[in-house]
């Protein structure tokens, strides 16, 4: 254990229902939050958007988009404009 909430005291009903009591929680959540979106998005290069933030899962809600022969033209032409180098799988459009 880093840390206790002995101490911490709370001066109201509102403040002992916050999502993050402890101040300690507080800080953790803003530094990961401060990450997540300042750090990765400024510092993360062509490889990391296209293959390890945004991975390739096979999900009910992609197979049917898929469907869709204007929404996975859309993907492709965004891959091409967007991500030159990175070889992506186009699957193929649902006969209309």
């Amino acid at each position: 254990m880093f840390y206790r909430e002995a101490g911490q005291f709370k001066a109201s009903y509102a403040q002992d229902q916050q999502i993050f009591p402890i101040r300690q929680d507080r800080i953790a959540m803003g530094a990961l939050l401060a990450v997540a979106f300042v750090i990765v998005p400024l510092t993360a290069n062509q490889y990391w958007f296209a293959a390890i933030l945004t991975p390739f899962f096979d999900t009910p809600l992609r197979t049917a988009a898929e469907r869709h022969p204007n929404l996975v033209d859309y993907v492709a032409r965004m891959m091409r404009v967007y991500y030159p180098a990175h070889v992506w799988p186009q699957p193929q459009a649902a006969a209309a």
